[in-house]
């Protein structure tokens, strides 16, 4: 797979928590951070792994829709999980 999302580093489980410095809380408010970055703009992600912040970041591509889809799936998992359920 090559989408920005697993070249950027990102696993399951990762919590994106801001993007370009402004928080996201859900996948919703990161589709719409996103959605305002044009085709080639790189993205800094804040990114909560174990418990622990780090830093990644994301160039963006023209057809969003494979990498929105992923990034969908990885929130999921971890919303729908017991410990994202307890950091809601």
């Amino acid at each position: 797979m090559d989408s920005p999302a697993f070249v950027s580093g990102l696993q399951s489980g990762d919590v994106i928590v801001a993007v370009n410095n402004t928080e996201v809380s859900n996948v919703s408010a990161y589709n719409t951070q996103l959605m305002k970055q044009k085709p080639e703009d790189t993205c800094n992600l804040k990114v909560k792994r174990k418990g622990s912040n780090g830093y990644t970041e994301i160039t963006c591509r023209e057809n969003r829709s494979d990498e929105l889809a992923e990034i969908r799936r990885i929130y999921e998992v971890y919303f729908n999980s017991p410990r994202g359920r307890e950091n809601q």
